[in-house]
């Protein structure tokens, strides 16, 4: 299946914020410690230090969106396993020390006796003899990557028979990683000892590798791939082909320096973590920003974002000309509901820089809108100026009404922005995501709106009270939420991607359905008799 764009109508500017997150990062800190490149540190076997304090030595290697450098600090790590790792030790009363290393060396220095553990490793299905493993603490589904050139003559294989009957196939591999698949593995070597292989020390690499013709094909985790294509810019230039099933991923011990009852402490955090949900909690967390991610980089949803801000800048522009407003006055209706909601949103989840200030595209796109409907109902009206009484929309027609075109463009906008204000919820790592996803989905398709009614209303906003205007993005995100929250912990876009249609097409004909049977909002009070 190709790595292809899920079709969206959602703006998005991925970002991160503190305080949201509740397993937050001075958390990470207390539990593990980080450290940029060094040499091994000499061999010793994990020990004990101030009573029941055991300290774990590691490795890290730059793995987006596994484990990576911190941004904007002068040494230390962050990513899903490296939190997860942080969670366990410190669930097990550990601490950890890592170091940056390659995969390579890490299993060097386990089997040398030289570390204690490494993070994200499969477990063959045939055995590892050089290691001790926990528990599974998340899982993955693998894909083998070919080119989109390639795509018609390898859609429809079978892994295993393709790596294995290709005798050519070049592949592209990660120095000492293993998968679930003994098969898989097997054609590894095979590939090795035909020299056939070229070695690579991320799946960026082997994503530019493949682009550029060095390898026809290589094997990753789709999250960890989808993460390496957005960060690289070529998730449009692969196809891949799921395999089957799931694999579990794993902290790998030295059987020199680990004791069993310190693996035993750790599966016991394991699993009591995965029991109380923490790390569904944290998986989830980092599946939706990447999926959600890659979902908004796609040329849809540039498309589709377009569309959104110019059906609400041409609702702007047709009240302005109703209830005669000046040019200036129509510019301000037609921005605030496009770019006021998603404003209050980036304010609200301390977003810097604010979505419009980093990019003026939409606010180049209100101004275009306001300047040709201003030229066309000028010119429509002077045309129609030598009929008396006639208007430049007449309402000769039920269904092509001024208000009903209106009602139409904002349905429109309401539904292109519904699925962003979630998305911003799901890129801080907002928690509860049930709570702050609809809430950011509110802010993003209706706050722009009800800022628009305070203006031309001057305070007598009907959103806020008979209008049932508010409340489709609210019970749309609140349904996508759930539907997220309900997934499990692997990654799958195809079903993410579905969502997203289905929840921008029912925002828009549930605001349709409103309108056109003048539904109201639940009243605080209900009416006297």
């Amino acid at each position: 299946m190709k790595l292809k764009a899920i079709f969206v109508v959602i703006a998005i500017a991925c970002g991160s914020t503190a305080g949201w997150d509740q397993f937050g990062s001075s958390a990470n800190a207390q539990a593990i410690g980080i450290e940029q490149p060094s040499p091994p540190p000499s061999v010793r076997p994990a020990s004990r230090s101030q009573g029941a304090n055991i300290s774990l030595r590691g490795g890290w290697t730059d793995f987006t969106p596994f484990q990576s450098l911190s941004e904007g600090e002068i040494e230390g790590a962050q990513g899903l396993d490296v939190e997860i790792l942080s969670d366990i030790v410190r669930a097990a009363g550990m601490e950890a020390q890592l170091h940056k290393r390659n995969w390579q060396d890490q299993l060097r220095d386990l089997m040398e006796g030289n570390s204690d553990i490494a993070i994200g490793a499969f477990r063959p299905a045939d055995g590892d003899d050089r290691f001790h493993y926990s528990l599974p603490y998340r899982w993955a589904r693998i894909s083998l990557y070919v080119r989109a050139s390639d795509k018609a003559s390898h859609i429809n294989a079978d892994v295993e028979a393709l790596l294995n009957e290709v005798s050519h196939l070049r592949l592209g591999v990660i120095p000492g990683r293993l998968f679930h698949d003994p098969e898989v593995n097997r054609s590894i070597e095979r590939a090795e000892r035909a020299g056939l292989v070229r070695y690579a020390q991320s799946y960026e690499e082997n994503l530019k590798n493949l682009v550029s013709g060095q390898i026809d094909a290589f094997l990753g985790d789709r999250l960890g791939v989808t993460a390496a294509a957005l960060a690289s810019g070529l998730k449009f230039e692969a196809s891949e082909i799921v395999m089957p099933g799931t694999a579990g991923v794993h902290i790998i011990f030295s059987k020199k320096t680990v004791p069993a009852d310190t693996i035993e402490q750790i599966n016991t955090a394991i699993a009591m973590l995965e029991e109380e949900g923490t790390l569904k909690k944290r998986l989830h967390a980092r599946i939706f920003s990447v999926v959600m991610g890659y979902a908004l980089d796609s040329r849809a949803f540039h498309i589709l974002a377009v569309v959104g801000t110019i059906a609400f800048a041409v609702s702007g522009v047709l009240i302005a000309y109703r209830e005669n407003f000046s040019f200036f006055g129509a510019l301000v209706l037609s921005a605030l509901p496009a770019v006021g909601g998603g404003a209050l949103r980036d304010i609200l989840f301390d977003r810097h820089p604010i979505g419009v200030m980093s990019n003026p595209l939409y606010l180049y796109l209100v101004g275009a809108t306001v300047l040709a409907g201003f030229c066309i109902i000028s010119a429509i009206s002077l045309r129609r100026s030598k009929s008396k009484g006639e208007t430049a929309f007449p309402k000769k027609r039920r269904f092509l009404t001024m208000a009903n075109i209106q009602e139409t463009c904002d349905a429109a906008g309401m539904a292109a922005f519904t699925v962003s204000g979630l998305a911003i919820a799901v890129s801080v790592g907002a928690e509860p995501l049930w709570l702050w996803g609809p809430i950011a989905a509110m802010l993003s398709a209706a706050g722009g709106g009800i800022l628009r009614d305070i203006v031309r209303q001057a305070g007598k906003v009907g959103t806020l009270k008979d209008e049932f205007y508010a409340e489709v993005p609210l019970l749309w995100g609140l349904a996508f939420s759930l539907f997220l929250l309900s997934r499990p912990s692997v990654l799958e876009p195809e079903e993410v991607g579905i969502a997203i249609v289905v929840t921008v097409v029912g925002a828009f004909l549930t605001r349709m359905a409103v309108v056109f049977f003048g539904l109201r909002a639940f009243p605080f009070r209900w009416p006297a008799n």
